[in-house]
Order: C-alpha cells, then sequence, then structure tokens
C-alpha cells in the first residue's frame, strides 16, 4: 500500500523482500536492479471522464500527476473523453514521462461537445500496431455504447507484449450479468492466442470470485481458474480478491499479467477525488 506521497505504508510480509526491492527504485525514481528481470509498473484508471462532471483541468492535472510521479511502463485508461486523452499525453511528456497510445471509440459523440468517447492503451516504448475489438455480446437497450477490447502491440520489459484493455459492461445495464460474462469470456479467449506475453487491464465491471472471472484466472488460485493470468492484488496466496476500487465497495479493476511471462509484486488501488474509481498500480517482473 502506498500513501498519496509515494511512501509504502504496508507490504503484505510474504512478498516483503521484491517488493521492497521495487519500493526502492520508485523512493529513488529508477527501477531497481534485479536477477529475476526487469521491473514493470503498470497503472489501471477509470476516469468517469464523461459522467463525473469535474473541472476537465483538474481531472486531467490528477492523471497527470500521478502518471508522472510513478513511471508506469503501460497504462490503462477507461471512460475517456478524446481530447481528455490528447491532455494526459500533453502533461505528462512536459513532466518528462513522454508515452504513445491507441484509443478505442465505443461511443461515437459520447462525451460533452460531441467529442468520442472510449478507452485507451498508453505505452512508454513506440506501439507497432492495434487490435481493436468489438465484443459481439452488447446492451442495445437505453445506450448506444458498444464495448470492446484494445490490444496494443509495443515493447514491455524489452520484449514485444501486447497490453490490452477493456470496459465491460456495467451491472445496472446488464442485472443478470449474462452480457458481462460473455463479454469477459470473449476477451479471454481472444488474449489467449497472442504468441507473446500480454498485459490485460480494465474495468470488468464483475467481482474478482464471479465465475466469469475464471476465464482469466489460472487455477493456481484460491478458488481456481482456468485462464493464464495472475492478477497484481492476488497477493501471496493466490487469491482471487484484492482492494476495492469502487466508491461503493467492490474490486472492479484488475491488473493481469501473463503467468508464464511474469512475476507479480504487489498490487495497490490509491483513492482518487475526482473519479468514482480509484487508481490501481501494479509492480511486475518480467520472468
Amino acid at each position: 500500500m502506498w500513501n498519496a506521497g509515494g511512501v509504502w505504508a504496508q507490504i503484505r510480509p510474504t512478498a516483503f523482500v521484491l517488493a521492497l526491492a521495487i519500493g526502492a527504485g520508485v523512493l529513488a525514481g529508477t527501477g531497481p536492479v534485479t536477477s529475476a528481470g526487469d521491473d514493470i509498473r503498470l497503472v489501471q484508471f477509470n476516469l468517469c471522464g464523461h459522467v463525473c462532471r469535474d473541472d476537465d483541468a483538474d481531472k486531467v492535472g490528477g492523471v497527470v500527476n500521478s502518471l508522472a510521479g510513478f513511471h508506469p511502463m503501460a497504462v490503462s485508461l477507461n471512460e475517456l473523453c478524446r481530447p481528455q486523452l490528447a491532455a494526459v499525453l500533453d502533461g505528462i511528456s512536459r513532466r518528462g514521462w513522454a508515452m504513445h497510445s491507441r484509443f478505442l471509440v465505443t461511443e461515437r459523440g459520447g462525451c460533452r461537445g460531441g467529442v468520442d468517447y472510449g478507452i485507451a492503451v498508453l505505452t512508454r516504448t513506440t506501439i507497432v500496431d492495434a487490435d481493436p475489438v468489438t465484443y459481439a455480446a452488447q446492451n442495445h437497450v437505453g445506450t448506444t455504447e458498444l464495448r470492446g477490447l484494445l490490444c496494443a502491440k509495443a515493447e514491455l520489459g524489452s520484449r514485444p507484449t501486447r497490453i490490452c484493455t477493456s470496459h465491460v459492461v456495467a451491472a445496472d445495464e446488464d442485472p443478470s450479468g449474462d452480457i458481462r460474462r460473455e463479454q469477459v469470456a470473449a476477451a479471454a479467449r481472444w488474449v489467449a492466442a497472442y504468441r507473446v506475453p500480454v498485459v490485460v487491464m480494465g474495468d470488468f465491471n464483475l467481482r474478482p470470485t464471479d465465475r466469469a472471472m475464471s476465464a482469466l484466472y489460472t487455477r493456481s488460485h484460491r478458488g481456481g481458474g482456468n485462464g493464464i493470468f495472475e492478477e497484481v492484488d492476488q497477493g501471496s496466496e493466490h487469491c482471487r480478491c484484492g482492494e476495492h476500487t469502487y466508491d461503493s465497495g467492490g474490486k472492479y479493476d484488475y491488473i493481469f499479467v501473463s503467468a508464464h511471462d511474469f512475476v507479480v509484486a504487489e498490487g495497490d488501488a490509491t483513492a482518487s477525488r475526482f473519479s468514482d474509481h480509484d487508481l490501481l498500480r501494479g509492480w511486475v517482473i518480467t520472468r
């Protein structure tokens, strides 16, 4: 657990040695030298960019401060208006942490002023290409938003990696949960087909213990699973759990990494004053 000033307040005991090494690098402003591999920092954040009516400059400034202070190698942003993405990119570049991006439009004209609304992937290294996917299962009642998955190809830890983001349909639009489960299953099938390391981040609008999330978690987790991923806030016991990331309680935001390619060190949900979601940070090591 990190506080707003970047000071470590709590560390899970069994992750102490590995996490301490990473923490020292963060506090020093540089990544640690480890024998296991590269230190990778990741961020997932649902900005509530078109619903929470905060001042855009304040919202963008908060995101810029978080990213420029943490130095992530890859970022997933959800509920994002296209101009907000441009402002975030400009802000972090001015702070010395320039990143590349891809944007997936999920609703044309969905933000104030008729600008596009969607999700984005940001990477520190150049994005080679990107796969935009629109889920077949959608809620077509009372909304024009089409949920999807965006996977960018870029180097992460000195090797080609697919870095993906998704924002699954919300519970109030899917009372039975059937659409959410189909969307998560579709995302799991898609990313499992990649022949490179994979990072999947996003707001899945489901608790970790929901049966749909089994498509992502590996079977080594307490509660099982049939996927290929570890999650940054799973703890030393590989639980399907983590700090809540939503104002009303509950974990809905995730940072998954392919278990064959990464070792999870730590995850931390940090409260935000300009969104109804917390910003989720993850630390992983390449295998």
